[in-house]
């Protein structure tokens, strides 16, 4: 079995009481046995795709991920928020992990659960901050790259489509980079990061909610972007960024 710690993983008890670090014990069809075969099936799997990964996706010369393969296997160097939402996954896998209490061995699980290194989430965090975090929020695309879109609309040059994920900034994006942020200790950051979508929900747009996306390039007064004007996903991280990373009390 395992333990399960209400302070630690968030369970009110229920059936099983409300006393923390209390051990649940398997049914008795349970074949221990096949449990240990499982284990060994998966951790080999996760042991398999952190080797990978690193071999794959790591890109030693920009500090940064690989934003994907091509059909031909060669990696595209353009930097994009994905590598943002990698390591959002991987923290709150290691973070939910860190609550269980394994009987198995521990050391040699979460050993091969990892995808990078402290320095190279460092260096990955580092990274995305300095090219795809703006004033507005965090964008599709660095305006480094010759295929940043400045503005969604701007039907002289292009269809507004081109722009939705070559520049433009989605909203939701600061919840996971807020999240790799304050994960490496940069808070001071993420709270500017935090502050404009503070000001969208309570002066700009539609009042009382968030935008889907927003220009890539800053215009001051400007808050018509195309897009819905209120955004679920947008919504969803704000709150979850509020409860869980800024421990806003909503009451």
């Amino acid at each position: 079995g395992y333990t399960m710690d209400d302070a630690g993983n968030g369970y009110d008890g229920g059936e099983y009481g409300d006393e923390p670090a209390e051990t649940i014990a398997l049914p008795g069809d349970i074949d221990v046995e096949e449990l240990a075969r499982l284990y060994d099936r998966w951790t080999g799997q996760a042991a398999l795709l952190s080797a990978n990964f690193s071999r794959y996706f790591w890109n030693e010369k920009e500090g940064y991920l690989y934003d994907h393969l091509n059909i031909d296997g060669t990696a595209d160097r353009q930097i994009r928020p994905n590598a943002i939402l990698a390591m959002g996954v991987y923290l709150d896998t290691i973070d939910l992990l860190s609550g269980f209490e394994f009987s198995l061995d521990e050391s040699a699980f979460e050993e091969r659960m990892a995808l990078v290194d402290d320095e190279q989430l460092d260096s990955i965090v580092a990274r995305a901050v300095e090219k795809l975090v703006l004033r507005q929020g965090v964008t599709s695309l660095s305006s480094d790259d010759p295929r940043f879109h400045p503005l969604h609309f701007d039907l002289e040059k292009y269809p507004c489509d081109e722009a939705y994920h070559n520049g433009d900034v989605w909203e939701w994006l600061s919840g996971p980079m807020i999240s790799c942020m304050m994960a490496t200790g940069r808070d001071a950051g993420a709270i500017d990061l935090f502050r404009p979508l503070v000001a969208e929900i309570l002066y700009e747009g539609c009042v009382g909610s968030l935008g889907e996306i927003r220009d890539g390039y800053f215009v001051e007064g400007r808050d018509e972007f195309g897009g819905a004007v209120s955004g679920a996903r947008s919504l969803a991280e704000f709150i979850r960024i509020s409860l869980e990373e800024l421990g806003l009390d909503w009451q």
